[in-house]
């Protein structure tokens, strides 16, 4: 498994190794923001197989309700029923003006995002659309949304301005034939025109990579010693979290942190993490072939990575660390794209971090 300890050390190794010969030097802070920044830039500079992804959406049925309107705050009181639970930066049609939903405050309120030109009334009859979904966290950039039954291709808006432009101001539901993404703090997709009936939707997706938060060099990461048996691994003077889980547990010879097969102090054994039962007992996702007494460890970030895309990274990281310090490294960074993007194109299949993807398509669904 490629970790974030790997390619920090890697980067390390190569920079300080050239600051010898050279007389240049960069600071640990340095070679993880560069490591930081070039791993996070892996998914823009190709369209990797590896970070495909699919979510599906199921679009839900228009509904009908009927609101008292207070103008004073933008907030719609239901006069009998509940709101869908799904309301939140949907669409209402109120006297034949679509409307925004920002907040769905309880089960019979919620507010406008901007009014709808009327003044306070009371017992209007409204309709509900189901055109507002928000993308997975890891969301990236849209590859294509498909309708699944039947199969359709919606075709992509840069905003929304431009579906009113070529359509007009739009006020009934249908099938909905067009998106566009809007950004902020969320990621929404937006569909035009609004739903008016249940259906399922594809969303095909190029995802980002992880946050690294473990480089397995850290205090919080190596302090202490560990007795690992079977799946269970017991702390001595650990701080183990519960963001742990996912990430990579290695066992030293009880002296040094260990390290990978190319350092000085190779790890004996690697594992995932499953459960952090507490600050000082974890439990691993396979059994540790060997048991072990008072042993040196550290906990890293798995990396999203595959063998020849983690070379890729190394390079890149290496490069930024040299631009910081216009230090003079030679590095073969394009051959290792070319590499990189070769195996890429033999890889496919659901590829989750640490696997090996095995199937014609790439991707991830994610309801």
């Amino acid at each position: 498994m490629h970790t974030y300890a790997d390619v920090l050390d890697a980067a390390a190794r190569i920079v300080y190794a050239y600051g010898a010969n050279k007389g240049v030097s960069a600071s640990r802070d340095q070679i993880r923001s560069a490591v930081v920044a070039a791993y996070k830039s892996l998914p823009t500079i190709h369209q990797w197989r590896r970070y495909r992804a699919i979510h599906r959406i199921n679009l839900q049925t228009a509904v009908p309700v009927v609101v008292n309107y207070n103008a004073s705050n933008l907030t719609l009181t239901l006069a009998s029923g509940t709101w869908p639970v799904w309301v939140r930066d949907c669409s209402v049609r109120i006297m034949n003006v679509l409307c925004r939903i920002a907040e769905r405050v309880d089960d019979t309120t919620v507010v406008l995002q901007s009014p709808p030109g009327i003044g306070s009334s009371n017992n209007i009859a409204c309709m509900v659309y189901n055109d507002a979904h928000e993308l997975p966290g890891d969301y990236l950039n849209i590859i294509s949304v498909i309708g699944v039954v039947p199969r359709y291709v919606l075709q992509p808006l840069q905003s929304e301005t431009q579906f009113y432009a070529k359509f007009g101001h739009v006020t009934s539901g249908g099938v909905p034939q067009y998106y566009h993404v809007q950004g902020g703090s969320r990621n929404i997709l937006r569909l035009y025109p609004p739903p008016s009936s249940a259906r399922v939707l594809d969303v095909f997706y190029s995802r980002t990579v992880p946050d690294l938060i473990h480089t397995g060099r850290d205090s919080v990461n190596t302090q202490g010693t560990i007795n690992a048996s079977g799946k269970n691994v017991t702390g001595t003077g650990t701080s183990f979290r519960p963001d742990m889980v996912g990430r990579v547990i290695r066992i030293g010879d009880g002296s040094s942190v260990p390290t990978d097969y190319e350092g000085l102090n190779p790890y004996f054994e690697e594992r995932l993490i499953s459960v952090v039962n507490s600050e000082t007992s974890l439990t691993v996702s396979e059994p540790f072939t060997n048991s072990y007494v008072g042993a040196t460890y550290c906990i890293s970030d798995l990396l999203d990575v595959d063998d020849y895309q983690y070379q890729l990274l190394v390079c890149l990281a290496v490069e930024r660390v040299a631009r910081m310090g216009g230090y003079d490294i030679p590095l073969d960074t394009e051959i290792k794209m070319k590499e990189a993007k070769a195996a890429d194109n033999f890889q496919a299949g659901v590829t989750e971090i640490g696997q090996t993807s095995r199937v014609l398509f790439s991707g991830r669904i994610v309801s």
